[in-house]
């Protein structure tokens, strides 16, 4: 395979071979070479996935992980899959764009909400546009949601761009009696 030039084999019969040798026995490297040789617009979408499985994900360059998966109709991903793959890049590497772009595109009442806080304090609050961050805090039960939390991510927005009556609901949903005084007059 490597003495042929991979621009002239067929992309079905580069897939037909990738997938008569046993994955665990090539090289990590060769996949990813074999992956970025074929249009990957003709992988069916669940061998990437099958292929970016088998390799080990620490060993591939962060970039690549996120080339692929912008690569595959992330509709067709299964949710708990996009998370393992956030999970598994290094998230301050990740354009802050990118992993914004991401977690619009899974369902986000199946991420567990410990994972939506962990991603939302991956990256920088202030390049997040302001409306992103308020639907993102009405995706998650605001009751399971540490107080003091709620209350660094109101600090974050600015509060003149938030409507009035969602800054209440906000402020009834914590207990008000650990909110700092001067907060609140805030």
């Amino acid at each position: 395979m490597s003495s042929v030039r991979l621009s002239l084999i067929p992309y079905n019969y580069i897939l037909f071979l990738m997938s008569s040798v046993r994955l665990s026995l090539i090289p990590y490297n060769y996949i990813l070479f074999l992956m970025s040789s074929v249009r990957l617009s003709l992988i069916p979408y669940d061998y990437i996935l099958f292929l970016m499985s088998s390799v080990r994900l620490s060993l591939i360059p962060y970039n690549y992980i996120l080339f692929l998966m912008s690569s595959v109709r992330l509709s067709l991903i299964p949710y708990n899959y996009i998370l393992f793959l956030m999970s598994s890049v290094r998230l301050s590497l990740i354009p802050y764009n990118y992993i914004l772009f991401l977690m619009s595109s899974v369902r986000l009442s199946l991420i567990p909400y410990d994972y939506i806080l962990f991603l939302m304090s991956s990256v920088r609050l202030s390049l997040i546009p302001y409306d992103y961050i308020l639907f993102l805090m009405s995706s998650v039960r605001l009751s399971l949601i540490p107080y003091n939390y709620i209350l660094f991510l109101m600090s974050s927005v600015r509060l003149s761009l938030i409507p009035y009556d969602y800054i209440l609901f906000l402020m009834s949903s914590v207990r008000l009696s650990l909110i700092p005084y001067d907060y609140i007059l805030f």
